[in-house]
């Protein structure tokens, strides 16, 4: 559950981020030269939060240890970072954004607190051990205990101890 929980988050969030860069990617060539070059680095810092996010979609498949908690607090720092730089750049143009980037962080903050709790529940779940090569080894010994013994005093399996 964990795995596709923490997957589909952090898809969303590369999704988003990715379609914002492509918003700003097209503000960028429709503008003038000083707000393209702007627009522009804030495609370019949106796809690389996309990226980041992908990157830890990617690393909770391969749980290399303590990776997923790092790469996922560095894609939601990242995407704290410049969802906080673009509104900061934009507040002037468009006083609105306020409201809409707390609500935005409010849901970065959720989803990492998810993503946070999903991880340690993955680490604190052991999986049960398998004693079924110890009990089938001890099956077998036994058999084999009980076959030699038999063989030692040379009577038959069904030979009774009176019959001897």
């Amino acid at each position: 559950m964990n795995k596709i929980l923490i997957t589909c988050l952090t898809a969303h969030w590369a999704i988003v981020y990715g379609l914002w860069a492509t918003q700003a990617a097209g503000l960028a060539d429709a503008g003038d030269m000083g707000t393209s070059i702007g627009a522009g680095f804030d495609a370019a810092a949106h796809a690389l939060v996309g990226v980041l996010f992908l990157w830890a979609g990617v690393t909770v498949w391969g749980r290399g240890g303590g990776d997923v908690a790092e790469v996922t607090a560095l894609a939601f720092a990242a995407a704290a970072v410049v969802l906080a730089a673009t509104t900061a750049l934009n507040a002037g143009a468009e006083p609105a954004t306020l409201g809409d980037t707390a609500f935005q962080l409010a849901a970065l903050g959720v989803t990492y607190l998810v993503v946070r709790d999903e991880d340690a529940r993955s680490r604190e779940e052991q999986p049960e051990r398998d004693y079924s090569n110890e009990v089938a080894r001890r099956l077998a010994t036994g058999a084999a205990h009980g076959s030699m013994l038999t063989r030692l005093s040379r009577r038959g399996p069904h030979t009774l101890e009176t019959d001897a």
